[in-house]
This record gives structure tokens, sequence and C-alpha cells, in this order.
């Protein structure tokens, strides 16, 4: 499913972001990303988008080399991948209709559809009394509920969630993870960069860790996987 060989990625002022990862992800994993502030989370999230490209190795998603799409592929590719990110994902002048129906439209669903599968999403999230809100008016709990709604409305093969229970009470950040989870059970690789040490610990799954650009360990379950 998802593939790091001997990537590195060096930013132009020289910074090594990244350097040697190598670990593989199927579908239907959970597994947790840790580590400090500037050790790598971010620039792998753009990696994996093809937002960037490695300076050396080779990243391969649903059995595709990312570094060798073309323009149009690379859409293709972001379709297959539910983002959420901690506070970027709601666009605040339009009301969580407009949010959902918006990743639907520049995905080209036809209009046709794109009732069938909101209504789906709606019902899951129960956000049918919310949909003519704007992002102010909603909970941090409420918008990370939308993100999730929106990042699985393509129906991807995997989501990326960028903190998802930062900023929430413990039973909100419960809610997320569970969430998280049930999104998981049904096949969806699932990847959690998290600081929350409780949630991490709770959840028991794969854990990868980085640091200063390097990946430190890999742990499923308690068991040591390599370094």
């Amino acid at each position: 499913m998802l593939k790091f060989d001997k990537v590195t990625f060096t930013y132009p002022d020289g910074t090594i972001a990244l350097k040697d990862i190598n670990f593989e992800a199927e579908a239907g994993e959970f597994i947790f990303l840790t580590g400090p502030t500037g050790s790598g989370k971010t620039t792998m999230l753009k990696l994996i988008l093809a937002s960037l490209q490695p300076t050396k190795g080779k990243i391969i998603f649903d059995d595709k080399n990312i570094n060798q799409l073309r323009e149009w592929e690379k859409q293709l590719l972001r379709q297959k991948i539910g983002v959420v990110f901690q506070n970027k994902n709601l666009i605040s002048e339009l009301n969580i209709k407009e949010n959902l129906y918006l990743r639907l439209e520049l995905a080209g669903i036809k209009k046709e559809d794109q009732g069938d599968k909101l209504s789906q999403i709606n019902h899951r999230f129960q956000l049918q009394d919310k949909l003519n809100y704007f992002p102010s008016q909603l909970s941090s709990g409420e918008k990370r509920k939308v993100a999730l709604a929106r990042a699985l409305s393509l129906e991807p093969l995997m989501i990326f969630a960028d903190e998802p229970t930062a900023n929430l009470d413990p039973a909100t950040s419960w809610e997320i993870m569970t969430e998280l989870v049930k999104i998981n059970k049904d096949g969806i690789l699932v990847i959690v960069a998290s600081h929350n040490d409780q949630i991490v610990n709770k959840f028991r799954y794969r854990v990868l860790s980085l640091n200063k650009g390097r990946l430190i360990s890999d742990v499923r379950n308690g068991t040591y996987v390599s370094n």
C-alpha cells in the first residue's frame, strides 16, 4: 500500500528533513507517527501527497512510484488520500454543506452522484443539523468531525490525520479517535501524527517514531520491528 524506500529529503537551504527512511504500511493498518516538532512528520505527509519530491529514494503508494507520476496522476493520487489537518481543513467563508460539496466538485464527481455520497457521510457523522452552519459557529470537536467527514467523502485508501485530538477535551478526543478506529476497520490505512502519549499508549497500535529526520523506532503492539 505505502512504502518508503531509503527516502531522504533535503530542503534548498541544506536542511535535512528526512534521512534514509524505510518502512512499509499495509491496507487496514493503524499507525501512529510520533516525534517532536521539526522531526519530519509534516515533510513526510508532503512527500506522500507528491507536493515534494524525495532528494533520494522512492515512495510507492497503491503500487505506483510517486516520484514518476505526471501532474494529472498526482491529482488522482491525492483523491485516494484523505487528510485531516489540525487547523486548516475548512474554508471559513463556506458553510459546512458547501465545504463538503467542494471536495467532491474538485474531484470531478458528477452532480447526480454527490447527493448520495454526502447523505451517507452526513448520517455517519450526524451532521444533518449543522450543514448550514459556518466553521466559526462550530466547536473544535465539531470542526474535527466535519474535517473527517470531508476526508472520507471520496472513499480514500488512506487517511492521514495531523494531531486530530489537539486542543480537545478528553471526551471529544476519545470520540474522534473512535471514529478513526471505525474508519480503519473498513480496511482503510490510517496514519495519525500525534504528540498525545496517552492516546498513543491507550490504543497500542503500530508506532513510528521520528527524531531529527530519522526513523528511530518502529513498534507494533509493543514489539520492536525495525530501526
